[in-house]
């Protein structure tokens, strides 16, 4: 190996490392507590697996101390930086790199989910409606399709997009691939344009799922996507939420003086984004999109590191949330409706008033250039006087000569 390949991994080691080192101080842990870890996670057989355990205020305290929050100038400044900056701006490109590089080997197969969504909707509140037709927002290389169509049968059919010509590529070459379980998988850029109608119609859609795919979309374009998608679910459809959320160990991890784009946005060594959702951010954006809110909540596990004696805690927010059906959806709109007329209602008040003070502006300026034109009119009057005023004492003092003249002449006559 040469001295420049060595160095290279070198520098590569150490970068590693600093990058790690933050998790690292915030996860260390004593011998002792370690040792009380084990014996929780052998009395509660892994904490169960499927559920959730609180999350260590402790923990939260020693991440604020490292993680600094942005003051309100910087704030103010978000936007701006992410309209700037370049990996925001072209994240298909970067998505693209990521999975010719790494393929179908990117992201482990999720297997838990067909129990934790389909099932219970499969075997319960949809099981009159079968086959269900479910969209998978960034399907990449079909991760969660596939694992979930082994198990469903003939009980539903997916229609996937991606930001990634690669991902679907790979999607559509893999083995498992039928077209009659994969209706439609295609590139496609949800932020730019609303999906093809020849290929996902409103109200057409009984499932949706977006697992680990808001947070690859900058914060000012997520609305967007979720109103969108919302157009797309039946009344009664349900849509499924699982992501990152602020301070899990990924957020941990990343170098905050390299990788932050913003408070809660950092760009991967890939270029792809990773953002870090708050439990009420995501209740919000989803009442905003129109969404019922049927569940949305952290859902907080532990990695335990016995040799090195680290305690890893993985923190995401996952949701389901429902499209209203018609009768409550009406009210919706009725009160949308009513809110978006009161809005502009106070606007169209604003501009009147606003008109108001441009016509006693207005008004208030006529009256002065009249004023003004008087006193002009009225000082060329004044002039004009007293030159006539000359004039005619000139033409006395003429007179008056005159006749001082004839005077003396008929005298010396």
């Amino acid at each position: 190996m040469s001295k420049q390949n060595q160095n290279q991994k070198q520098n590569q080691s150490q970068k590693r490392k600093k990058k790690e080192n933050l998790g690292r101080i915030i996860s260390k842990v004593t011998q002792e507590e370690m040792n009380e870890k084990i014996k929780e996670f052998n009395n509660k057989a892994g904490w169960e697996q499927s559920g959730s355990i609180p999350i260590p205020e402790k923990y939260i305290e020693k991440v604020e101390q490292t993680i600094p929050t942005f003051d309100s100038e910087e704030k103010e400044k978000e936007m701006e930086n992410i309209n700037k900056n370049k990996y925001a701006n072209d994240c298909r490109r970067y998505w693209d790199i990521f999975y010719k590089r790494n393929t179908n080997k990117a992201f482990k197969n999720k297997n838990y989910i067909y129990d934790e969504w389909f099932k219970p909707l499969i075997e319960g509140e949809m099981c009159d409606k079968l086959p269900l037709t479910c969209l998978e927002v960034g399907c990449g290389t079909g991760a969660l399709i596939y694992p979930v169509l082994r198990r469903s049968e003939n009980s539903l059919k997916f229609i996937g997009f991606d930001l990634s010509d690669n991902a679907i590529e790979i999607l559509k070459n893999d083995e498992e691939y039928d077209p009659k379980k994969v209706l439609s998988a295609f590139a496609y850029d949800i932020v730019k344009k609303e999906l093809p109608e020849e290929i996902v119609k409103t109200n057409s859609i009984d499932i949706c799922t977006l697992c680990f795919v808001l947070s690859a979309i900058t914060p000012q374009n997520q609305l967007l996507v979720l109103k969108r998608l919302f157009s797309y679910l039946k009344p009664g459809g349900v849509l499924f939420f699982r992501d990152y959320a602020r301070y899990d160990l990924s957020q941990v991890r990343f170098n905050q003086e390299t990788s932050r784009i913003a408070e809660k946005l950092y760009v991967r060594v890939s270029g792809t984004l990773s953002y870090f959702f708050e439990k009420k951010e995501i209740h919000d954006l989803m009442t905003q999109a129109g969404f019922e809110v049927i569940e949305c909540d952290y859902l907080h596990k532990e990695i335990l590191n016995r040799k090195e004696l680290l305690v890893m805690h993985r923190i995401w927010l996952i949701g389901k949330f429902r499209k209203p059906f018609k009768k409550q959806n009406e009210n919706q709109n009725e009160k949308e409706n009513e809110i978006e007329n009161e809005k502009e209602n106070e606007i169209n008040e604003k501009e009147e008033e606003e008109n108001e003070k441009e016509n006693e502006i207005n008004e208030k300026e006529e009256e002065k250039e009249k004023e003004k034109e008087k006193e002009n009119s009225e000082s060329e009057i004044t002039e004009k006087e007293k030159v006539n005023l000359k004039i005619k004492e000139n033409e006395k003092k003429i007179q008056n000569e005159q006749n001082g003249q004839n005077t003396e002449i008929n005298t010396q006559k």
